[in-house]
């Protein structure tokens, strides 16, 4: 089965970097387009793709001055990249990025370089009317149990504005990084790891 894997290379205020690897060889071709929010009227861009040179098989696109994402403002950039491979066969792979830098320091969240407070709440499942009556009442942080519903709560996540933390993880590892695509995944624990993140650490 085609898959793109997807690298955040840098991102900054000033630039994002974006990396797109097939798993096999081919021609990427496409655009991402944005930037879109929920809560925010923007004027969207269409941002190309180039090959990156020395990297065989890998893209980029560059976005200069991105809006980043992050739970009051979800900015995402999209799109829907075609691979093309040498037999001329195509797939079509849809894209979606939330550009967000995230680190901790002195024990705070830093999320796009500002002190992040963590209000979170246990959530079974997610639907749009839900996610924004929680984002009302001033939830930003979900904390999820591994389960068939965790990709539907990040995508919903993604454009709602919320962090997510997967707690009890028992899937396989290619499952796991499929989660880390989604910018509204903010921390993945096993059972008996230490959940910081309700400790209101990274």
């Amino acid at each position: 089965m085609s898959h793109l894997h997807v690298l955040q290379n840098r991102v900054t205020p000033v630039e994002a970097e974006i990396w797109f690897t097939p798993n096999e060889p081919g021609v990427l071709t496409g655009r991402l387009h944005g930037p879109k929010c929920r809560y925010a009227t923007t004027v969207e861009i269409g941002f190309a793709l180039h090959p990156v040179r020395g990297q065989e098989g890998t893209f980029r696109t560059v976005i200069p001055e991105p809006s980043l994402w992050d739970p009051e403002s979800p900015f995402l950039y999209e799109g829907t990249l075609v691979l093309t491979n040498a037999k001329g066969n195509i797939t079509r792979h849809f894209v979606r990025q939330g550009l967000r830098m995230v680190r901790e320091s002195q024990g705070k969240l830093l999320v796009n370089g500002k002190p992040f407070e963590i209000r979170g709440m246990q959530v079974h499942a997610l639907d749009v009317e839900t996610a924004l009556a929680l984002r009302g009442e001033g939830s930003n942080v979900l904390h999820v149990a591994d389960s068939e519903s965790v990709e539907t709560i990040l995508e919903i996540a993604d454009e709602v504005g919320f962090f997510v933390v997967v707690e009890n993880v028992q899937s396989e590892p290619e499952r796991i990084a499929r989660w880390w695509e989604h910018p509204s995944c903010l921390a993945t624990f096993s059972p008996g790891e230490p959940n910081l993140v309700k400790r209101g650490l990274a």
